[in-house]
């Protein structure tokens, strides 16, 4: 994850990259992926 600044404020970018990870592998990052996000949503909507 990377948090760029930007003129109204900041950008987030995260990469979800396959290379060469089996299924279950790419599965589970991308949950970690979608826990980072929802914890995210969190800490900007000030909850």
């Amino acid at each position: 994850m990377r948090v760029v600044t930007h003129p109204e404020g900041a950008e987030v970018v995260l990469t979800l990259r396959r290379l060469v990870l089996t299924d279950d592998e790419f599965e589970r990052d991308a949950a970690t992926v979608q826990a980072d996000l929802q914890r995210l949503a969190l800490i900007v909507e000030g909850r």
